[in-house]
C-alpha cells in the first residue's frame, strides 16, 4: 500500500480501458499506479494536461493544405475558369477531398 505521505485515490474505468491501459503499462514496465504518477508529475510540471485534448467533432476541422486547397477553389470559382484538368470547381474540390481515400 502507500506510504504514511501518500494518499489513496480511487477512480473508476470502463473494463476494456483497464485491461488496455493494463497491457500496455505491463509492456513499458510499469504498473497502473506508477503510470497514474507519471501523468500526476508531468500535468504539474507542464501546467496543465500533457497532451492535447480536444473534442473528437473538431476532427472535421481542415488542416493548412485542406484550407490552401479551399481558397484557390473560391478564387477559381469568383474567376470562372476551370481548374487545370477538372471540369469545375466542384469536380476540383471533390479530387482534392477524396485523394486520400483511392
Amino acid at each position: 500500500m502507500g506510504t504514511s505521505n501518500s494518499t489513496i485515490i480511487n477512480v473508476e474505468v470502463n473494463n476494456k480501458t483497464e485491461k488496455q491501459s493494463k497491457k500496455l503499462f505491463d509492456s513499458l514496465g510499469l504498473d497502473t499506479t506508477t503510470a497514474i504518477n507519471i501523468f500526476l508529475k508531468k500535468s504539474i510540471e507542464v501546467g496543465g494536461i500533457p497532451f492535447e485534448v480536444k473534442h473528437d467533432e473538431c476532427s472535421h476541422v481542415p488542416n493548412e493544405q485542406t484550407i490552401k486547397a479551399l481558397e484557390k477553389a473560391e478564387l477559381l470559382e469568383k474567376k470562372r475558369t476551370k481548374p487545370e484538368g477538372y471540369n469545375n470547381s466542384k469536380d476540383f474540390m471533390n479530387a482534392i477531398l477524396n485523394k486520400d481515400k483511392k
